[in-house]
């Protein structure tokens, strides 16, 4: 993880301030080593946080060992094996950091090397001898890229501050943005600000001096594998492993989020068995029956051989959403940024610099079912379908995503503004519904305040582009929700653990506390600042998810508007 930016101005050479607030607004994602270089129009900079041993061997912004092609990432490229056999010996540039293994992809392939990269990155790279900007990011999202349109370029980086720091004038409210974000389906290629995209997991953009496009790259295959159950369990546990195994690659030590759930447990079993030394932590919440899982963190723990680093999560103070929107300018979305710092915090302090966590695993192995936890799966052939252009099936699915969309609408009485037509139609995976990636981004920037990078297993886009040709008779095998999953993981598991059917719903929780943590009075004030978007008196009595979300749109129109 790091910060690292880019200012393509081929008309004049942008001031010397405004290049030194850019670098400032990314200073937070890199505190080992911070670098600027200016190759002709175009100033990429980079600050480093160093998680693995190739890392510290990168002086980014990095050129190209024979060619003027230049490079600012914040990238780990997780198949550094499969791509040394197919560039070793075919590339000039050599083959030893993830920078290095984007430059020679590059130098292969050119823009096509993001069909063969696989793990989390964001990027921009200059083609000083093509004049032209590639900025892209990871199919998934699970690191942030930010850019405006100049015009006589663009400015891109990792932290939506910096490229508000870049661009001239002041910037209006996206009212489309603002109305799917109170829906809770923010836009996925849109910020609060007008002009100020997000670009959207699986694009890449490129900007040269007759303008810029904007691609999808990633378009994985729906086609359904017509093999035996016990053929789909193997290769399940082969690529899950191999998911787990390349992400074990770090400069210290390595923690796992430990919940107690199917997920981030499969996760922390894995990593004992491939050998690591795990530390894990895990949230307590006694308080909260629905939330409280410490039996059956023990009990994995137990199995494993680790000793819990526990962390109560009553008694943590509340991270001040206030601060929090006015530094990073935009509304927060996801409600558990106390808990989830608090995790990245304690990592950090026992030695690691990367923690391990089961977020995908619903989307991936959960399987569909006539009930709203199942439905992502199903929600994944129906979106799917509308992009492909072939006709939806599924009866059960779309009368639950109406019945879902009739109750999301009388949850959000309060809410006057109309629902925008939600952009994510366009794209291929459930993995980018809208409230992912904004909860992937507040993830990565917590971590990158504490000096941990956070890696997802579940998220492998090998693992993903095979879980996505499952039949859903093989994911629910019996019926049975994460039928396949059990078959797959649940021996190295508790039985407790392996034969759960529930799990811990925590965004109440969340919801009410950083609701609580603003003041009557300013949380009046932030609703008024809503105006006739929502009816002030009912949003009170919403739903907590709901209340907070309005709240904090409210506290941005009051604090950064």
């Amino acid at each position: 993880m790091s910060g690292f930016a880019a200012h393509l101005d081929f008309g004049e050479t942008p001031a010397a301030d405004r290049l030194r607030a850019i670098a400032e607004a990314i200073a937070y994602r890199g505190p080992h080593r911070q670098g600027s270089r200016r190759v002709g129009a175009c100033t990429l900079m980079h600050s480093a946080l160093w998680t693995t041993p190739e890392a510290t061997r990168e002086d980014q912004p990095q050129r190209h060992v024979t060619r003027d092609i230049w490079l600012s990432a914040d990238a780990r490229v997780d198949n550094r094996p499969e791509l040394t056999e197919k560039l070793d010996g075919a590339v000039r540039h050599p083959l030893d950091t993830d920078a290095d293994f984007l430059l020679a992809a590059y130098e292969h392939w050119g823009a096509d090397l993001l069909h063969h990269l696989v793990g989390d990155f964001a990027f921009v790279l200059w083609d000083a001898e093509l004049e032209e900007l590639l900025v892209a990011r990871d199919p998934v999202g699970v690191r942030p890229l930010f850019l405006a349109k100049t015009p006589q370029g663009v400015v891109a980086a990792s932290t939506l501050p910096a490229v508000l720091a870049g661009v001239d004038g002041s910037r209006g409210i996206d009212e489309t943005y603002l109305a799917g974000f109170l829906h809770g389906l923010p836009p996925l290629d849109r910020t609060i600000w007008s002009g100020v995209e997000r670009l959207a997991p699986g694009h890449l953009c490129r900007i040269g001096r007759d303008g810029a496009v904007t691609e999808r790259y990633w378009k994985p295959s729906l086609e359904p594998i017509d093999q035996p159950l016990e053929t789909s369990i193997e290769q399940v546990r082969s690529l899950f492993d191999e998911a787990v195994r390349c992400r074990l690659r770090t400069l210290d030590g390595v923690a796992c989020d430990l919940s107690g759930g199917f997920d981030s447990s499969t996760v922390t079993a894995t990593a004992v068995q491939l050998g690591a030394d795990v530390q894990a932590i895990s949230l307590v919440y006694r308080l909260d029956p629905e939330a409280f899982e410490l039996s059956y963190v023990e009990s994995v723990a137990e199995r494993l051989g680790l000793t819990p680093n526990l962390i109560e999560a009553d008694d943590l103070q509340t991270q001040d959403p206030v601060a929090d929107i006015r530094k990073n300018r935009e509304p927060l979305f996801s409600v558990d940024a106390t808990d989830t710092a608090a995790r990245f915090d304690r990592a950090s302090s026992l030695g690691c610099s990367v923690i391990l966590a089961g977020v995908g695993g619903d989307e991936l192995l959960f399987g569909s079912s006539t009930d709203d936890s199942g439905v992502l799966r199903r929600w994944l052939r129906h979106v799917a379908e509308r992009w492909t252009g072939t006709r939806p099936h599924g009866l059960v699915a779309r009368a639950v995503l109406k019945r879902r969309a009739r109750r999301a609408h009388r949850e959000r009485s309060w809410l006057h503004v109309p629902s925008p037509v939600w952009p994510g139609l366009k794209h291929v995976s459930n993995y980018e519904v809208p409230w992912n990636p904004p909860a992937y981004e507040l993830t990565d920037r917590l971590a990158a305040q504490s000096g941990v990078e956070v890696r997802y297993p579940f998220l492998d886009r090998r693992l993903i582009e095979f879980g996505l040709r499952l039949p859903e008779e093989q994911v629910r095998v019996g019926g049975e929700s994460r039928g396949l999953h059990r078959l797959s993981f649940g021996h190295r598991l508790p039985d407790g653990v392996s034969a759960r059917t529930d799990k811990a719903e925590l965004t109440g929780s969340f919801s009410r506390r950083m609701s609580n943590a603003v003041k009557p009075q300013g949380a009046a004030s932030a609703l008024s600042a809503l105006g006739d978007r929502v009816d002030m008196e009912a949003v009170l009595l919403a739903d907590p998810w709901y209340r907070w979300v309005a709240l904090s749109a409210g506290l941005f129109l009051s604090e950064c508007s």
